[in-house]
């Protein structure tokens, strides 16, 4: 994994800047895969798109941000920053509670593409929270009830386009409950994926609907 340059930018709310920080090359050795898309890769971490200004905790889309500068380290730039660039603080990642909140308020704008975003990154959270070794299955529970809307909702948004959204369809309707559709929507994916396909299959006979790891 390569660091890429530091990319300055200035809150749309408050207008103060925040470091935002890129990748030149990473790759997926040794990454973990999930039944619900996600995947952990120590050598590609995923910048969020969407974020929580440090200074007034508004939250926002980095691409709506103007960049304000960069700096490349790798390249050895030399340059002074100016002084309000070295006070600058790192984005913050929203929270389980952040998402819903962005989607209340709508914040996606009519954008078929972000809500998509905010429904796909909300799913995966709340699954965190069974989804590794120090689970808490009682917040989880808790969350129960958006966990269902939010699926049902991202349902009918994902298109069908490609095979990861046939699977991404087919495990909505495992972790709902659905068994019987989620065999039906496996159907409809390549068997580039049938390895991917048995597992859930697995998951589907076992009457699982509890995110799960996926072997590759």
């Amino acid at each position: 994994m390569l660091p890429g340059p530091t990319i300055y930018r200035e809150c749309p709310s408050c207008n103060k800047p925040f470091t935002e920080h890129s990748l030149t090359s990473g790759n997926t050795f040794g990454a973990v895969y999930w039944s619900d898309g996600k995947m952990d890769a120590e050598m590609l971490p995923e910048f969020p798109a969407i974020v929580k200004c440090p200074d007034c905790n508004n939250i926002f889309w980095i691409s709506d941000a103007t960049v304000i500068g960069m700096y490349d380290w790798f390249r050895g730039e030399d340059y002074e920053e100016p002084e309000e660039w070295k006070k600058a603080k790192s984005v913050i990642d929203l929270k389980i509670e952040d998402y819903i909140t962005a989607i209340e308020e709508k914040v996606f704008s009519g954008d078929d593409n972000r809500e998509e975003y905010l429904r796909i990154h909300l799913w995966w959270l709340i699954n965190d929270l069974i989804r590794y070794e120090n689970r808490q299955p009682g917040l989880f529970k808790q969350h129960n009830d958006m966990f269902r809307a939010n699926l049902k909702h991202l349902d009918k948004l994902l298109r069908c386009k490609d095979d990861d959204e046939k699977l991404m369809k087919a495990e909505i309707a495992r972790e709902l409950g659905e068994f019987d559709l989620c065999v039906n929507r496996l159907e409809d994916v390549s068997n580039a994926r049938g390895n991917v396909c048995r597992q859930i299959n697995q998951f589907v006979q076992c009457k699982s609907q509890i995110v799960q790891r996926i072997n590759n």
